[in-house]
């Protein structure tokens, strides 16, 4: 009896992990769709948790939980690559120059977005940078909220964390600063969702993206006015 009900059990629960997939990969080729993927997701946890009441020690159910974590990993890489992929376009978008977005893990976390450091001869005033710094920190988790509206990743956290100190070491009040930096932030990816969305696909394919890429996915996904929209919003830091 046990048995059977295993069997019934992991059919529904590769039933669900296939759909799961296939809901990301058809959202992603269709970025209107994007928000598909929330619902999928959160019925795929519904099922996977279940699993727990047939008994962890199960061979069974163990076989089933280890399929159904290439899913979690699949999905936590689609969170990443969108994650990179604002930092990337708003690190332009604000004047910062990006170097090298990736979404291959390694000790500073799941992926990283490099930029070039501060100079003051070609960046201006450091609490300048250090706005147009901020911005670009927070932007990360603007970029994961456009696959679900849910709580910060602990890489989006470290961001927030570091866009106070750049801030403060620049000797601005960190904490009155930031809620507009944010808000900015998010009108910024919002504005070039398009181009966000094509640099987390070429991540998800590639695994790595140099800005040479970045910028011709930003020329090629969104109208010229769209760019001097977003330009001037990004003037706001110019104060």
């Amino acid at each position: 009896m046990v048995s059977t009900a295993l069997d019934a059990a992991a059919k529904g629960y590769r039933q669900k992990g296939e759909a799961l997939a296939k809901e990301i990969g058809a959202s992603l080729k269709k970025p209107a769709d994007l928000s598909a993927i929330d619902p999928a997701w959160e019925a795929f946890l519904t099922a996977y948790h279940a699993l727990d009441d047939f008994g962890a020690s199960s061979e069974e159910v163990e076989l089933i939980r280890r399929e159904y974590m290439d899913t979690v990993e699949w999905y936590q890489l689609v969170r990443t690559s969108l994650h990179e992929a604002a930092h990337s376009v708003v690190a332009h978008l604000v004047g910062l120059g990006i170097v090298r977005s990736t979404v291959v893990p390694d000790e500073h976390g799941r992926g990283r977005t490099v930029i070039v450091d501060y100079d003051p001869a070609e960046d201006g005033s450091l609490p300048y940078w250090a706005r147009r710094y901020a911005v670009f920190a927070v932007a990360g988790f603007s970029g994961e909220t456009l696959l679900a509206p849910r709580g910060p990743s602990p890489g989006a956290d470290e961001d927030f964390k570091r866009a106070l100190l750049y801030l403060a070491r620049a000797g601005l009040d960190a904490k009155a600063e930031m809620p507009d930096l944010q808000k900015l932030a998010v009108e910024l990816v919002l504005g070039a969702k398009p181009a966000v969305f094509g640099v987390a696909r070429t991540l998800l394919a590639d695994r790595q993206i140099e800005r040479a890429m970045v910028l011709n996915i930003l020329a090629g996904q969104l109208e010229m006015c769209a760019l001097d929209q977003l330009e001037e919003r990004r003037r706001e830091l110019d104060r």
